[in-house]
């Protein structure tokens, strides 16, 4: 039997009108990937019309955390909770069911902007350590003794970074697709909708793809 899903919902972070690195804007996505977003907002999914209300609440949390930890990776203070709420929620107080989609909204917003505050990334660029010097007596010369060469240590493999963190609902349940460093992201997304969406594959390929590549 075809999979029935709703709309393709995308969880995109916040502070789009600033400026964030890349190393920061990858961090904070791998982030959002560990943060319990259902979990915090799971009496706000239950309530009728779903998926309506809790995504309200969803995307009002993963902008914030999003917000506050770009802002602390990057060595700035975390934004004003009240006027990044206003602005995020302004547009889901006027949507119905009133006044539910908006108390759903600042619910998420600010569980998110609590959970943003606990990220633990540093800033992106540290200045190094100041390097002491001292001067002193260059000891005697030893009798040079002839020794093998330890063999060179193999270079430790190394995990691919994470480039995209992008939560998608499908049936309710928020089901992330990843796309590491090296992969191709046109076949990552082929095959999640593939996967999860195998009614709907070519219409899922459109909608996720431009969110993919804004996020690389």
């Amino acid at each position: 039997m075809a999979r029935s899903y709703s709309a393709v919902a995308m969880v995109l972070a916040a502070a789009s009108a600033q400026d964030v690195s890349r190393e920061c804007k990858m961090k904070c996505n791998e982030a959002l990937g560990n943060l319990p977003q259902a979990l915090d907002c799971r009496d706000w999914r239950m309530m009728l019309p779903r998926p309506k209300v809790g995504k309200a609440c969803t995307q009002a949390y993963d902008d914030a955390a999003f917000a506050v930890c770009a802002a602390r990776c990057e060595g700035r203070d975390p934004p004003r909770r009240e006027g990044l709420m206003g602005n995020f929620c302004r547009e889901y107080t006027a949507k119905t069911p009133k006044p539910t989609m908006g108390k759903s909204c600042r619910s998420g917003y600010g569980k998110g902007f609590d959970k943003g505050l606990t990220i633990d990334v540093g800033p992106a660029k540290q200045a190094a350590p100041p390097v002491e010097t001292q001067t002193r007596r260059a000891p005697e010369p030893e009798p040079e003794v002839q020794e093998e060469a330890p063999p060179s240590p193999e270079p430790a493999a190394t995990e691919p970074r994470l480039l995209v963190s992008l939560p998608v609902t499908v049936d309710d349940r928020e089901i992330y697709l990843q796309v590491f460093e090296g992969e191709d992201h046109t076949q990552k997304i082929q095959a999640f909708c593939d996967q999860y969406m195998a009614d709907s594959a070519a219409s899922c390929v459109t909608q996720l793809t431009p969110h993919v590549e804004k996020k690389l």
